[in-house]
């Protein structure tokens, strides 16, 4: 059974999906809307050996990561810089499918730098600690 290889371009409502197996030949195209449960359906529907599935970084990243994950997938987000160099040089039309086709090759051939995804509650924690440290330092200001 050969591994696929999976690009999602991510929009805020919709999201362009392209499978590549090993070779780098297409196996699916299509789209699914914007939620973690409607890719991995999506992504089931059309098979269950997959290597990576990556995406560039952006404002959903976080969620689609860990909705992906949890589904089992092996998620990967990608440095959308980095990307957007590659996928200027595959592709002359700019389109969510083409930017699709363009990260299941980037994901299959290994040519991506990875972006760490922080958990929800490192961020949270972040955020508290932060808020905790404000109010002290107001405390000490109104003594």
């Amino acid at each position: 059974m050969t591994h696929l290889y999976v690009g999602l371009d991510v929009s805020v409502e919709q999201t362009a999906i392209c499978i590549v197996d090993g070779n780098g030949h297409r196996v699916f195209e299509g789209q699914a809307t914007s939620d973690p449960e409607a890719i991995a359906m999506e992504l089931r529907a059309h098979g269950d050996s997959f290597a990576r599935v990556g995406f560039e970084a952006g404002p959903l990243s976080q969620w689609l990561y860990f909705g992906l994950e949890a589904a089992g997938f092996p998620a990967v987000c990608i440095e959308a810089r980095h990307a957007k160099a590659a996928m200027t040089a595959m592709n002359r039309n700019k389109n969510d499918r083409n930017d699709a086709r363009s990260i299941a090759q980037l994901i299959r051939s290994g040519w991506f730098k990875r972006v760490h995804v922080k958990s929800v509650e490192s961020v949270n924690g972040g955020v508290k600690t932060g808020h905790v440290a404000a109010q002290k330092s107001a405390t000490v200001v109104r003594a």
